[in-house]
């Protein structure tokens, strides 16, 4: 208290008395409730919330997005939750309240009634930033102690759309600490990604030699067709057939303009969802993946 009050007098500032509370275990302030460790929004929002009527017309959805954007950081994923809702607010988009959008209105309403109780950060203590992603935004979640520090939730932009399942993973986490850098920046802290796929080789010796072992390398992306000659033959033989491919030029043209969200370029090779390569026609070379994903010693098959 005395530290505070110093700053105030430091800079001229002035509080007064009649609006300032003193040894006060709980406190409502701007919409939240502030206990001692922990955060948590007014019981007088929620309700609100929870009895807000469905919209009738664009400016009273925007009047119910507005409240709950304000609280949006309670909301685990809540771009991806808010999103049907926010897409009714495009002038392109007529207004016509269909038994699905009164879903998604019921499906926001339940994410944000739900009592969520975020703990205020201890700077002494370690973070622990976990991320994820998905086709159309991303998210993230600062904890501490196994406690809820703040979370994080945006639409991918649409450039973003066209990013690599790992670039959507990378993007995240630069997202997430540039952020937090204010908690993070002089703290230890941990980053847990969903990226369960890998695992780091410091930690898992035997794994890591027999996977970069080139005589084994098969068909996972386009990291992994680089391993090998015949890998690389094979890529090669695909640049090749997708400039004879008219449907596949077709998409190379959207993707050039902007215009094709599933589909994207990468070291001249045509890419879609859950970075899985297109494969031209013409030729040999749909038997010769075939026959690499499932004819090696290691498929199994």
């Amino acid at each position: 208290m005395n530290q505070v009050l110093t700053r105030l007098r430091e800079h001229e500032l002035y509080a007064k008395v009649s609006k300032c509370s003193f040894s006060q275990e709980t406190i409502s302030f701007l919409g939240h409730i502030v206990e001692r460790g922990r955060i948590r929004m007014d019981p007088k929002k929620v309700q609100a919330i929870e009895e807000w009527q469905p919209p009738s017309d664009v400016h009273d959805l925007c009047s119910f997005l507005g409240l709950a954007n304000y609280y949006w950081h309670f909301v685990k994923g809540y771009s991806e939750i808010a999103r049907p809702m926010m897409d009714l607010l495009k002038k392109t988009e007529t207004w016509n309240w269909t038994p699905q959008c009164q879903e998604f209105f019921d499906n926001l309403k339940r994410a944000m009634v739900t009592d969520h109780v975020l703990a205020l950060p201890d700077m002494s203590k370690s973070f622990v930033v976990e991320t994820d992603t998905s086709d159309f935004a991303l998210g993230g979640v600062l904890m501490q102690d196994d406690h809820l520090v703040a979370f994080e939730s945006r639409k991918l932009k649409d450039i973003e759309w066209r990013y690599s399942v790992h670039e959507k993973e990378l993007l995240v986490v630069v997202h997430c600490l540039r952020l937090w850098r204010h908690y993070l920046l002089g703290s230890p802290f941990v980053v847990k990604t969903d990226n369960t796929a890998y695992r780091a080789g410091s930690s898992n010796h035997a794994a890591d030699a027999l996977s970069r072992r080139a005589d084994l390398a098969g068909l996972g992306s386009v990291a992994a067709l680089a391993s090998s000659a015949v890998s690389t033959s094979i890529r090669d033989r695909a640049r090749e057939l997708l400039s004879k491919d008219s449907a596949a030029q077709g998409l190379v043209q959207l993707v050039e303009q902007g215009k094709a969200r599933q589909f994207w370029l990468e070291d001249g090779l045509l890419m879609t969802k859950g970075n899985r390569l297109y494969v031209p026609k013409g030729g040999d070379l749909m038997k010769s993946l075939i026959s690499e994903c499932h004819d090696t010693l290691w498929a199994r098959h």
